[in-house]
């Protein structure tokens, strides 16, 4: 598992996937639920969120009896259904995520899942509302920790994919590593990207980031 991890971290989904034995479907044991939770990370970076949910079936369960795994499946399955546009299901998802981790304070599954999941959790705060003050300490730092809304004091507003792009703008990332990132092409972020800048009316990366902080959008 450590080994796979390494690999992971480094970009190597599938390497990381060959290091780990695919789970037993009766193995209800906690190392066979963090391979479960290994596996669906390296198939979403992969591009493959369709495999993710009978990756962790097991885990999905009510009895599920580890609170850690159950939360980050829930997390992963939440992703995974933004990554092919069902946002109704990634919300439910990330509800449910929140709702298990939320009596015993558990952040660290949320906090690990990056960019991807702190736009679920933001969105959550909005369309839902409940644990506010909990779901504030699942956002990363540069990310806002918004009771309401921002308001937008734009001629045109941003998209929802736009907004999840706008995010990754005050990170190092490049282009290609944002659309790895979100599973979409290159051309996708690019057009989200000159959208972006043509709705800030700004041309640069450092002057988008700079009005959407200006706008609370960040």
């Amino acid at each position: 598992m450590a080994q796979a991890q390494a690999k992971l971290i480094s970009g190597d989904a599938t390497a990381a996937i060959g290091r780990v034995r695919a789970p037993d479907v009766d193995d209800c044991g906690f190392a066979a639920a963090q391979e479960r939770v290994l596996l669906a990370k390296a198939h979403l970076a992969l591009g493959r969120p369709q495999s993710v949910p009978a990756l962790l079936a097991p885990l999905l369960e009510p009895d599920a009896p580890y609170l850690g795994p159950a939360v980050e499946a829930r997390v992963l399955l939440a992703m995974a259904a933004d990554r092919q546009h069902r946002d109704s299901a990634a919300l439910a998802a990330m509800t449910e995520a929140i709702d298990l981790a939320h009596p015993e304070g558990l952040v660290r599954p949320f906090l690990d899942a990056g960019p991807s999941a702190a736009a679920l959790i933001g969105r959550h705060r909005h369309v839902t509302a409940r644990h506010l003050d909990f779901t504030g300490r699942l956002l990363p730092a540069t990310a806002p920790a918004l009771g309401e809304p921002p308001v937008q004091l734009l001629p045109e507003r941003l998209t929802e994919r736009e907004l999840i792009v706008l995010r990754y703008l005050p990170t190092m990332l490049k282009a290609a590593e944002i659309a790895q990132d979100l599973f979409v092409t290159v051309n996708t972020v690019k057009s989200h990207l000159r959208a972006i800048y043509r709705k800030l009316d700004v041309t640069t990366r450092r002057a988008a980031v700079d009005r959407a902080r200006e706008l609370n959008l960040l």
